[in-house]
């Protein structure tokens, strides 16, 4: 997947007209014939005011079934160039199993120590026995007293858009919006439509950096309450990208989807 920027290539034929033999536009048609690659993008990505909308970010496979749910929408940002979300079908067996951890704080030790009390250990742990044998029935004993009197739980899976910050109602009905605009411009490129579409953008850019802010500061405040929210968050961050929260630098991640 990439932005190729082969905007006088025809798709709909799979050719270049008039380029020579040597150019990179036809040796880049003659790879992805000879491969047997799948293009799926069938619409133009980009386009610019009255310019001529071209398909230049392409999604290539050597199997037709690997990309399903194709879905154009609205650009990020002001940039000329809609976004695409899409399932990409790996088809890979990844057998997940629930965490167990032991909860040793609410261990029955009383109940523990009164069957350890109840063993004879000099007739269990002889000194005529291998120390190896010595040592499986000292570990059998240990294994079966952590499984009666230590209970356990399943952890719970954190969801990877656990950390994310809310959205009221009025922001999602405006990114909606935003969305449904921006398919309308790729059909007919209205002036009218790509205007309301700009304001609405921009709002929804003001709009979410605000709730990001607030929602940072919220943080930061309880802090010292609820540290484990603010980590749980930072963790979640870009390392790559600083940024001053007001108490001391945090690394930050903006997701893109």
């Amino acid at each position: 997947m990439g932005d190729y920027n082969f905007p006088e290539i025809n798709w709909d034929s799979w050719n270049s007209p008039g380029d020579s033999t040597e150019s990179n536009k036809y040796k880049c048609l003659e790879n992805l014939q000879e491969n047997f690659l799948f293009k799926h993008v069938s619409r133009p990505k980009r386009w610019r005011g009255t310019n001529t909308p071209h398909t230049l970010d392409l999604i290539l496979t050597n199997e037709e079934q690997m990309i399903s749910n194709l879905e154009y929408q609205s650009p990020l940002g002001k940039s000329d160039h809609c976004t695409m979300k899409f399932d990409f079908n790996c088809f890979t067996n990844i057998k997940s199993k629930p965490q167990i951890i032991k909860l040793f704080s609410r261990g029955n030790y009383i109940k523990i120590k009164e069957e350890l009390d109840k063993i004879n250990w000099i007739d269990l742990l002889q000194k005529e026995n291998d120390i190896h044998k010595n040592w499986r029935s000292l570990l059998d004993i240990i294994q079966d007293m952590d499984k009666k009197y230590i209970p356990t739980k399943e952890r719970k899976q954190m969801g990877r858009g656990k950390n994310n910050f809310p959205m009221d109602k009025n922001t999602i009905d405006k990114i909606k919006r935003k969305n449904i605009l921006s398919k309308k411009i790729t059909q007919n490129n209205d002036s009218e439509v790509r205007k309301e579409y700009n304001k609405i953008r921009n709002q929804v850019k003001s709009r979410v950096n605000k709730l990001k802010r607030e929602y940072e500061k919220n943080l930061s405040e309880k802090a010292k309450e609820n540290p484990k929210a603010i980590w749980s968050y930072i963790k979640s961050n870009n390392k790559n990208q600083r940024k001053n929260w007001g108490f001391t630098h945090r690394s930050r991640r903006y997701k893109i989807r």
